[in-house]
C-alpha cells in the first residue's frame, strides 16, 4: 500500500481528501502543520503538500523536504 504524507491546516479539505484517499486504497498520515513533516516524511512513499500552511509556508517547508527526502514525489 502507497504511503502519503498529507499536510493541510483546513479541516474540511483535509477530512474530504484523505477519506478519498483511503477509499482509493492509500495509507494517509495527515499533518495540520509541517513541524512534524521531516520526522514523518522518511516514512512516506510521496508527500501532498498545502503551499498556505501557518507558521513556515509550503514553499519553504516543500524546499526543505526536497534536499531531505531524496526520490519522493512532492506535490
Amino acid at each position: 500500500m502507497t504511503h502519503i504524507l498529507y499536510i493541510e491546516d483546513d479541516r474540511d479539505i483535509g477530512e474530504w481528501l484523505t477519506e478519498e484517499l483511503s477509499q482509493h486504497a492509500y495509507s494517509v498520515q495527515w499533518l495540520k502543520d509541517g513541524d512534524q513533516a521531516m520526522e514523518k516524511a522518511k516514512e512516506a512513499d510521496a508527500i501532498l503538500l498545502d503551499v498556505m500552511l501557518p507558521g513556515l509556508d509550503g514553499f519553504s517547508l516543500g524546499q526543505r523536504l526536497k534536499k531531505r527526502t531524496l526520490r519522493r514525489p512532492l506535490l
